[in-house]
């Protein structure tokens, strides 16, 4: 028996794509972009609405800079649940140097369906165009719009999901529960998530038994997790802000000579929803506030976990989605002189297998032709077949020896 293994250069390549109409630092964005047509245009004016998902829930204005004065002269004033919000800082647009970005930030779930007005103003004056004025808007809005603009079914699975944990958020708060943010949207019931949440796995390691006595998720515009603890007396340690998108994150907990913690949004959602001591409207809060997070994951494209081979790629250990390039092949090469067989199989777990097998021709009697031996089988690297005498048309004794080339 004789074995001959061929290494080759394995070359890896992980892919992250997410069309999006716009890109803001880390949020997943779901865009509905309004431009007007008229003429007669304002020395400032909206040219963007947009919403921001997975990370917070925010609203992002889009403002043109007309007339190129500075742009500490414009404010943007938001009018929304009965207080006014002024806004000076803003970004610049990536691409368009006369359109800046103002974010107002703070909408809790429950309050997408709930309406704001928006002006800008110059020199702490409106501008007095209808260009420069947003009137009852809101992010359910802007949402619907996202939905039907894009073709993106990973997208139009987040927005159905943000707007099922807002409907979710309004009953557990109790909040204009007779116009649910859901009500009279024709597509949510195309696309109704029923992912099962995964088992709460928390990391504990309490060297002072019962420290801990619960954690809690902050539900609002940020999510963020609290945990108690008895030092003597209740303590509250509280995470930083955990964006939608990383809900199976560990958030690590610690207070020195008690404990260490690892708990995820996830986590908490699984527990909740298991629970007895729970009400049924903050289990399914819990369960929207789930598919809310994995649909942001999804979209986000932070893919983790999982093995790939030469057939299959990766499989993301929370969403269960595949993603990545899928390996290379890495043959091998068996030869078996008893059988006179070469075997080519590969090891990154896609079973190929073949063989190829020499034999004698099954003529063997002179006639002036010449006797090659005979290749049986098919492999998918290159071989040849030599003989040790010049040719093999006369009468005597041949040795035919096949050869696999594998670069």
């Amino acid at each position: 028996m004789k074995t001959k293994r061929l290494g080759k250069l394995l070359v890896l390549v992980i892919s992250l794509m997410m069309i999006v109409t716009l890109l803001a630092g880390l949020s997943i964005t779901a865009s509905a972009e309004e431009t007007g047509t008229e003429t007669n245009t304002p020395v400032a004016e909206f040219v963007g609405k947009q919403v921001n998902l997975g990370g917070d829930i925010s609203m992002k204005f889009y403002v043109r800079n007309n007339e190129d004065r500075p742009i500490e002269s414009i404010t943007v004033e938001v009018e929304f649940l009965g207080k006014l919000t002024y806004i000076t800082e803003c970004e610049k647009h990536p691409t368009d140097a006369k359109v800046y970005i103002y974010t107002f930030e703070g909408v809790g779930a429950q309050c997408l369906g709930d309406l704001m007005n928006v002006t800008i103003l110059w020199g702490g004056i409106p501008v007095g165009h209808e260009k420069a004025m947003l009137t009852g808007y809101s992010v359910k809005e802007n949402l619907i719009n996202a939905y039907n603009i894009t073709n993106d079914a990973n997208m139009k699975q987040l927005i159905i999901d943000t707007l099922e944990y807002g409907a979710a958020a309004q009953v557990y708060r109790n909040y204009k529960t007779d116009a649910l943010v859901t009500k009279d949207v024709d597509f949510i019931s195309k696309g109704k998530a029923d992912a099962e949440v995964p088992v709460s796995t928390p990391v504990v390691n309490e060297t002072v038994a019962d420290s801990i006595k619960g954690a809690t998720v902050n539900f609002s515009a940020t999510n963020f997790i609290k945990v108690s603890y008895n030092d003597g007396e209740i303590k509250t340690l509280t995470s930083d802000a955990v964006a939608a998108y990383d809900f199976a994150k560990k958030m690590q907990f610690s207070a020195d000579g008690l404990f260490t913690l690892g708990y995820s949004v996830n986590d908490y959602c699984y527990d909740v929803i298991n629970s007895d001591k729970t009400s049924e409207a903050m289990k399914s809060l819990a369960k929207a506030l789930y598919n809310y997070g994995l649909s942001a994951h999804i979209v986000k494209g932070n893919h983790e976990g999982g093995y790939a081979t030469c057939a299959a790629q990766k499989v993301c250990t929370i969403c269960g989605n595949g993603y990545g390039n899928l390996l290379d092949h890495n043959y091998t090469y068996t030869a078996n002189d008893d059988n006179n067989t070469i075997t080519e199989s590969c090891d990154k777990g896609c079973g190929h297998n073949k063989t190829i097998t020499l034999k004698a021709p099954e003529n063997l009697v002179y006639d002036g032709y010449a006797k090659e031996a005979v290749v049986d089988g098919s492999i998918d690297a290159d071989y040849t077949v030599t003989y040790d005498k010049n040719d093999v048309i006369n009468v005597g004794t041949y040795k035919a020896t096949l050869t696999v080339r594998h670069l």
